[in-house]
């Protein structure tokens, strides 16, 4: 996966990066993790188009669940195999 960092930013410490930075940080952490479940709140938040498509590109790919909530309807039109709207 590649969310867009270069090698040397493996050794900074957390609170070097901006809050922009940390949201695929996080990302990335929670999806080397091969968890059966994830329930993400506006996932696509902060994040560049090139991570964009590498999110659903690892959602569309994760043979488990996945429960959302997104504005991005661009998302939720290719990654959800149902919709629960409020």
């Amino acid at each position: 996966m590649d969310f867009g960092f270069a090698p040397e930013d493996l050794g900074r410490p957390l609170d070097s990066f901006s809050g922009g930075e940390r949201r695929p940080l996080k990302l990335a952490s929670a999806f080397v993790q091969r968890y059966d479940l994830y329930l993400l709140d506006e996932p696509t938040t902060y994040l560049d188009y090139q991570s964009v498509e590498l999110l659903e590109t690892i959602l569309k790919e994760f043979g488990g669940t996945v429960l959302f909530t997104s504005h991005d309807r661009y998302l939720s039109e290719r990654v959800a195999e149902r919709k629960i709207y409020l």
